[in-house]
């Protein structure tokens, strides 16, 4: 299943036995970020993930997307050991959707509009993105790596495709 649209995601894997009893295990676990590989043009190199936060635990629990065996088959997801959260911030925020979100093709679109924009020196290479609420924000966050060892982060707002953040961050420690 290619993600269009990350309801349609969501509601596949709600609809899973693995989900279904997971969930009943797990009852004040909630939806925070759907991550998945990128390469240099936007398209996806994987399944998504998709995460929720158990705050009982502070932990992550993520599932994978697998691939059906045959055409038109039903999207499987697997459940990956629970994990500890990588938290820029000091609460992770509750991911939720609205009806006028932008999909994930039109989020690419925009995102190849204002990365040379924002970085009109650097060339993207492979990298990842998140849909994800921050600041209290739902946005598309993508962060590709560039043949300068330059890390691009440009965030968009999952309901518009208005820029909200765009910066670098250089791996390449130089030495005075």
């Amino acid at each position: 299943m290619a993600v269009g649209v990350p309801q349609a995601l969501l509601q596949a894997l709600q609809e899973s036995a693995v989900y279904t009893l997971w969930k009943k295990k797990h009852p004040t676990a909630f939806l925070s970020h759907l991550f998945c590989s990128i390469a240099a043009d936007g398209s996806p190199k994987s399944g998504w993930d998709i995460g929720f936060y158990l705050p009982e635990t502070e932990k992550m629990a993520v599932f994978s997307q697998g691939y059906p065996e045959v055409a038109g088959e039903d999207v499987s997801f697997i459940l990956k050991p629970e994990d500890d959260v990588f938290k820029e911030t000091a609460a992770v925020e509750e991911l939720s959707f609205s009806a006028s979100m932008l999909s994930f093709p039109n989020a690419v679109k925009r995102w190849a509009e204002e990365l040379p924009k924002a970085f009109p020196r650097e060339q993207a290479g492979n990298g990842f993105v998140i849909l994800q609420k921050f600041q209290g924000k739902t946005v598309w966050n993508f962060t590709v790596l560039s043949p300068s060892f330059t890390l691009l982060n440009v965030k968009l707002n999952a309901s518009d495709g208005i820029l909200v953040n765009a910066a670098p961050v250089n791996l390449v420690v130089q030495t005075p």
